[in-house]
């Protein structure tokens, strides 16, 4: 048998190694356990994408859900609070909706809960309502009367004092703590702040005449009347708008002699009064004191003539 040279043994080695490496060419080079790795199969890329425009698409259609979602519940809020503010108006004309207001939007209708529990016999309750209604409006003259009314009420009678001098000097026509401070004025002899409270409900169309009749004696009861007359002068002359009024509500409800010395005394220091106006009121206190009327109508008679007819 011969033996193969070296060349024909190489050639032998290098087909053996080819043919090894197409047997193996597929499998792993770590081991047969293991799979080998693959080419990327055609299309894979594509189905990635539409799988994350898809993803997106859903987000974006989940966020879309929620803004309209959101505001709807706004709108929704929105008409409620309107609704409430609506009914809240509503009390001023009609007190019975006072309740159905929640307590946190009461406005208009606090004054009504308010009015209500100060005439109920509940005193603590009075009170609260008071003292809640002038914390949500601490500035209107007319709830801190109905504060001092509520103290009151409550027994506070030193807290009711100040709060409605509080009151009477931050509201000159709220009527109640006009009245309260006349009285007290009078109680402590101050014929001139007397005069000033009762001049306030006198210019307030509001205020009845009944009233005005009732506390007129004893603003200008004598003695002291001289320095209640100064404050009403005062008054006449510095307000040129307040003289028809003047003319004709004070010939019907203050003390006929009172009001015919403060008219001369107001015609005295220049004050010039609508004669038709003065006439009419003549003719009015003369239907109550005839003298006073007399010496008004000699008074306003140079000026005008025809207050002698």
């Amino acid at each position: 048998m011969d033996t193969p040279s070296s060349f024909q043994t190489d050639s032998l080695i290098a087909e053996d190694i080819d043919a090894y490496l197409r047997q193996h060419q597929h499998k792993s080079p770590i081991g047969d356990g293991l799979p080998s790795a693959q080419p990327d199969r055609p299309g894979d890329g594509g189905v990635c994408l539409a799988a994350a425009r898809a993803h997106r698409h859903r987000d974006v259609e989940r966020a879309r859900m929620i803004a309209r979602i959101l505001w709807f519940a706004a709108l929704v809020v929105v008409a409620l609070v309107t609704a409430v503010l609506q009914v809240d108006k509503q009390t001023e004309t009609s007190p019975a909706l006072a309740p159905l207001v929640p307590a946190p939007m009461r406005n208009y209708a606090q004054t009504r809960i308010t009015a209500a529990a100060l005439e109920s016999d509940d005193p603590k309750a009075a009170l609260a309502e008071a003292e809640r209604l002038v914390r949500r409006r601490p500035l209107p003259a007319e709830y801190l009367t109905l504060l001092a009314v509520g103290q009151a009420k409550a027994g506070q009678d030193k807290k009711a004092a100040e709060t409605i001098q509080v009151a009477a000097r931050r509201g000159w026509r709220e009527p109640l703590a006009q009245v309260a401070m006349l009285r007290l004025a009078l109680a402590n002899a101050d014929r001139p702040e007397a005069a000033r409270r009762y001049a306030a409900l006198f210019l307030r169309d509001a205020t009845p005449d009944a009233l005005l009749l009732e506390l007129g004696p004893a603003v200008f009861a004598e003695p002291g009347a001289a320095s209640a007359h100064v404050t009403i002068v005062a008054v006449v002359v510095g307000g040129e708008r307040w003289h028809a009024t003047f003319l004709r509500r004070g010939a019907r409800v203050m003390p006929p002699a009172a009001f015919a010395a403060i008219a001369q005394a107001s015609i005295a220091r220049g004050v010039r009064f609508d004669c038709k106006v003065l006439k009419i009121s003549v003719d009015s206190l003369a239907r109550r004191d005839g003298a006073a009327a007399a010496s008004l109508r000699a008074a306003g008679v140079k000026r005008c003539p025809k207050l002698g007819v």
